[in-house]
């Protein structure tokens, strides 16, 4: 297992988090977020930058809140072939898990006004970009107990 707060040194909660699911790719274990982040030393995980998953990415949400920075447009989550499009059938991603322990939260944050009827305009990006998850091209995805 492999935890985000081995990462104290990154500059932001999501990027310890990426670190976490990179590193646990390659060992072929799991990530546990856990309800302490040590960088901030609080009970509230920010994230700012969708954090990316990859084919057999585990994570365990351990009663942790994990929460949509003010005035960002990302999702939290979503698969590293995610922006893909046409025919990637040879791209497809499976046995993506996320799985809540100890009633995890995943907050959406302050609103920052993209809505469907704003979508891909005035500047503001498409609304695909303002979900907490997102995956396309994917099989095999479980996600329980949020």
């Amino acid at each position: 297992m492999i935890t985000p707060n081995e990462y104290i040194n990154c500059i932001s909660d999501d990027e310890m988090i990426q670190k976490a699911i990179d590193e646990s790719i390659k060992k072929h274990t799991f990530v546990k977020i856990p309800k302490y982040n040590s960088r901030t030393k609080t009970n509230i995980w920010i994230i700012k930058k969708a954090i990316i998953l990859y084919s057999e990415t585990k994570i365990i949400l351990d009663g942790c809140h994990l929460r949509m920075a003010d005035d960002v447009y990302t999702n939290m989550f979503k698969n590293s072939n995610s922006d893909l499009f046409g025919d990637v059938s040879d791209k497809r991603q499976k046995n993506i898990t996320i799985i809540g322990k100890n009633h995890p939260i995943l907050d959406g944050g302050k609103y920052n006004g993209l809505s469907e009827r704003g979508s891909n305009k005035n500047g503001l990006p498409s609304i695909k970009e303002n979900n907490i998850v997102r995956f396309t091209n994917c099989k095999n995805i479980q996600i329980s107990n949020i």
